[in-house]
Order: C-alpha cells, then sequence, then structure tokens
C-alpha cells in the first residue's frame, strides 16, 4: 500500500497450563505476549494517516494536510469523489462580524458552487438580521419571530390620561375653577346653577405636531453571518 503505514498485531502463545488467578491477571498476561509491528513503504506518514501539502494519489487511507510550514490543517478522508472534511461548526451557528465582509466564495474553504453538503458557501449574511436586533426565543417570542419599530408615533389611547377644567365668563365676568385637589368647578350652570348663563367658552391652543420618536437604545452595527448548510470542506 504505497504512503501508507500497516499496522500488524499478532498474539503469541500462553504457557502450557497457564491458569490466570482473575480475568484482569489474564489480560495482563495476554498483553505481555503481543507483538506490535509497523510496515511502512515510502512517503511521509504518520500511523495510519497520509501526511503532506498536496492532495495524495492513495484515496484509501486518510490524508493529514498541512500548510507550507509544515503545520497540520486538517485531516480529509476521501468520499463522493473529493478529499473530505467535516466542518467543526454545524449548519446555522452564527457570529458577529465587526469589519468589512470577506468574499464568501472562498472564505473559510468555500467556492461558488452551488450549495450543497460538499460544494458552494461555507457562510450567509443573515438578511432577517438586517436592521433588526435579536430577541431571546422561548418565552414570549417564539424563534423567526418579528415586530417592533424603529419610530414610533404616539396613538390616542397611549396618550397620558387627563382632564382639563377651564373657567368660563358669564354676566358677572370670570366664575369657577378647580381647587388645590382638581375637584369639580362650581359656578354658573356646572353644580350651583343648573340653568345656564350667558357666557364664552374659552378655547386652548393646539400644541406638538404629533411626529413620531426615536424608538432605539444606542447601537452598534454589525453583520451577523451563518453557517450554510455546507456541512465538509472539500478538496477534489
Amino acid at each position: 500500500m504505497p504512503n501508507a503505514t500497516v499496522l500488524q498485531v499478532q498474539a503469541g502463545n500462553l504457557p502450557q497450563g497457564y491458569c490466570p488467578a482473575s480475568l484482569q491477571d489474564l489480560l495482563n498476561n495476554f498483553s505481555k505476549v503481543q507483538t506490535v509491528t509497523f510496515q511502512q513503504s515510502g512517503g511521509s506518514t504518520n500511523g495510519f494517516l497520509q501526511v503532506g501539502t498536496a492532495k495524495p494519489s492513495d484515496t484509501s487511507n486518510p490524508w493529514q494536510q498541512l500548510d507550507s510550514l509544515g503545520r497540520p490543517v486538517r485531516i480529509y478522508v476521501f468520499a463522493q469523489g473529493a478529499w473530505l472534511s467535516l466542518h467543526p461548526l454545524v449548519p446555522g451557528f452564527t457570529m458577529i462580524w465587526t469589519g468589512a465582509l470577506p468574499d464568501f466564495t472562498i472564505f473559510d474553504g468555500g467556492d461558488s458552487n452551488a450549495l450543497s453538503a460538499i460544494s458552494g458557501p461555507m457562510w450567509e449574511v443573515v438578511s432577517s438580521l438586517q436592521d433588526n436586533f435579536p430577541v431571546g426565543a422561548g418565552g414570549a417570542y417564539g424563534v423567526g419571530a418579528t415586530g417592533g419599530e424603529a419610530a414610533h408615533t404616539l396613538t390616542s389611547a397611549e396618550l397620558p390620561a387627563l382632564k382639563l377644567r377651564l373657567p368660563f365668563k358669564g354676566t358677572d365676568g370670570f366664575l369657577g375653577s378647580t381647587d388645590a385637589l382638581g375637584d369639580p368647578m362650581t359656578g354658573y350652570g356646572i353644580n350651583d346653577d343648573p340653568t345656564p348663563k350667558s357666557r364664552q367658552l374659552l378655547t386652548t391652543e393646539a400644541l406638538g405636531g404629533g411626529g413620531s420618536h426615536n424608538n432605539l437604545p444606542p447601537y452598534l452595527g454589525v453583520y451577523f453571518v451563518r453557517r450554510t448548510s455546507r456541512l465538509f470542506f472539500a478538496v477534489t
């Protein structure tokens, strides 16, 4: 087997009439009479692994890829016509990216082919999180739930509850008011005298423009980047 290491294990013979005192004693003595040999037939090897910077021609044994400085990168097994290595992060794993986005067709071993278990980009931007905050799911919010607004305009129902009491002008001048506790006014045509008198109602001045207010806490813009459904690093 070229560029590979073959492990051979051969058990010796126990002495005639051997009777172990216990199962552990049997295991201990059996291990003493075994012989283990490594047969190497060329190439750079490490146990059963084929080790090197370039993919080997022998596809029957795993390959430990090295970088240009001889450091280990990852271990591949040949399957589906390519050397495959399982990505350590499961699809759906999401991380925060604070800088400019890389080219996902080549980032982390990805490519520009159609997305599958062994091809396509390894990462993608989570488009559903653009301009949105994440919120912990499982309670009031389910996974994938959306809502909220960046700016909000108060509705009538959201205004503080209040009641205005204004004096009116009768024939004898200004009459009626509220006391310090806000109790109802007394005066012509209010409580004391059920008969309306000649009076002039006062008109209040409108305030406010009815615009919306910012509904966001202080923020920092980042990218949310997610592992795609691609499972394997691949070297064809």
